[in-house]
C-alpha cells in the first residue's frame, strides 16, 4: 500500500564520495573555514564555518559550523556521531511546511534542537508526503561528526 517516488539520492559528507557545493570544494584532512555561497541546488551539501573533511565524514571544529542542503523527500535522516564520551547539540532550521523528525525537538516554527548522544542515524525531517525542502543543521558544540544523509521516498496511501 505504499507509493514510492524518486527522491534526492544519498549524500555523503566525506571527500571520497561527497558532493559539495562550496566553491573551494572539500579541503582534505585539515580544519578549514568554509563559506556558504548562499545559492543551493538539490542533491549537494554546503558547509559553512570550521570543518575537517576526511574521506568518510566531516567533523565540526567549532560551534556555529553548519551543513545546508536542498532536497526532494518525505523524510531526511543523517548519520551523526558525537565526540567520544560527550553529547553535542545542533539546531535544525527548515523551510515552511516541513515537519521535524522524531529526533528533533521543536523550539519555534521552523527551528528544532537535536541532541546527538551516540553514533547512529537521526531522523531530522518527517514530512507528510514527498516534497521539495531545505534544511540547515548548525552545531552548538564542536566535535560533531556527520557521515551521510538518506532520504525517504515512500508514502502509505
Amino acid at each position: 500500500g505504499a507509493l514510492c517516488y524518486r527522491v534526492t539520492p544519498e549524500l555523503y559528507l566525506g571527500y571520497a564520495r561527497g558532493q559539495f557545493g562550496n566553491p573551494a570544494g572539500p579541503v582534505r584532512d585539515r580544519a578549514y573555514d568554509y563559506q556558504d555561497p548562499g545559492t543551493h541546488v538539490e542533491g549537494v551539501t554546503y558547509l559553512s564555518g570550521r570543518w575537517t573533511v576526511s574521506a568518510e565524514f566531516a567533523r565540526a571544529e567549532a560551534p556555529g559550523a553548519a551543513i545546508s542542503l536542498r532536497y526532494m523527500a518525505k523524510d531526511v535522516n543523517l548519520v551523526l556521531a558525537p565526540p567520544d564520551g560527550a553529547a553535542v547539540r545542533a539546531e535544525l532550521s527548515f523551510g515552511p511546511g516541513q515537519r521535524p523528525g522524531d529526533d528533533a525537538k521543536v523550539i519555534e516554527d521552523g527551528r528544532a534542537l537535536v541532541t546527538i548522544d551516540e553514533p547512529r542515524m537521526y531522523k531530522l525531517v518527517a514530512n507528510d508526503s514527498v516534497t521539495a525542502g531545505s534544511l540547515e543543521l548548525r552545531v552548538q558544540d564542536a566535535g560533531l561528526g556527520a557521515f551521510a544523509f538518506t532520504f525517504g521516498s515512500c508514502v502509505v496511501e
